[in-house]
């Protein structure tokens, strides 16, 4: 348990350095790599889903 939380820390502590892994495969970087990346493209997906439906309603309504 502690030794999972030490690497999660020192992924946390040395993620810009991991970010140049993206080429092998099965090292923490590549993990941390893969959340952030999912994490801001399904936070980037929702802000987009949410302006299209927004302009969606407010083109219908000018029309």
């Amino acid at each position: 348990m502690g030794k999972k939380l030490d690497n999660i820390d020192f992924i946390r502590n040395n993620i810009e350095k991991y970010f140049n892994v993206i080429g092998r495969p099965n090292t923490y970087g590549h993990v941390a790599l893969l959340i952030v990346r999912l994490k801001y493209n399904f936070i980037s997906i929702l802000y987009n889903v949410r302006v299209y439906f927004g302009t969606l309603i407010t083109d219908s309504e000018i029309i």
